[in-house]
């Protein structure tokens, strides 16, 4: 739900042309990209911070707290409004009546099928982290890593 609302607000922007702004004044995406980063590296020094669970915490999370996390890495990403900026455009034509219409439609059918296939790589996590639970630590510190190096390469750009 975090990855849908963010969507939300990307096809918003997109559709109201802010993401041309946007890609019309590289400080402002620079700030966007330096904030995203900043973020990352939050999560990064949270995962590596993790300790080992041992299984009996599952659940400890509200689901609005990760709802929320999902939602602040997405908005603070820049590349889903350049992304449907280039895309979407693609597959309207002034024949079938106002290309914001078109648009808005076209990224409420992205946000509805990225958001399902989210949800079942969500669903996959949880399995799987389920019975991962005794090498949580390693795969935190990956993660972390994981987390830091997407941070280094989205400012690098």
């Amino acid at each position: 739900l975090g990855v849908g609302m963010g969507v939300v607000v990307h096809v918003l922007l997109a559709t109201a042309g802010l993401g041309a702004v946007i890609a019309a004044h590289p400080g402002a995406l620079t700030a966007i990209k330096w904030i995203g980063a900043g973020y990352l590296l939050v999560l990064a020094w949270k995962s590596w911070r993790a300790g080992v669970s041992d299984g009996s915490a599952r659940g400890a999370v509200r689901p609005w707290t990760v709802i929320r996390r999902g939602a602040m890495s997405n908005l603070l990403n820049p590349k889903p409004v350049l992304f449907l900026l280039a895309f979407l455009p693609q597959f309207t034509s002034p024949a079938f009546g106002p290309i914001w219409q078109q648009l808005l439609g076209l990224g409420l059918i992205f946000m509805v099928t990225g958001t399902l296939v989210t949800m079942g790589y969500g669903i996959v996590a949880g399995w799987l982290g389920a019975r991962l639970g005794a090498h949580l630590g390693i795969l935190n510190r990956v993660a972390a890593v994981m987390f830091a190096a997407l941070a280094l390469r989205l400012v690098a750009r």
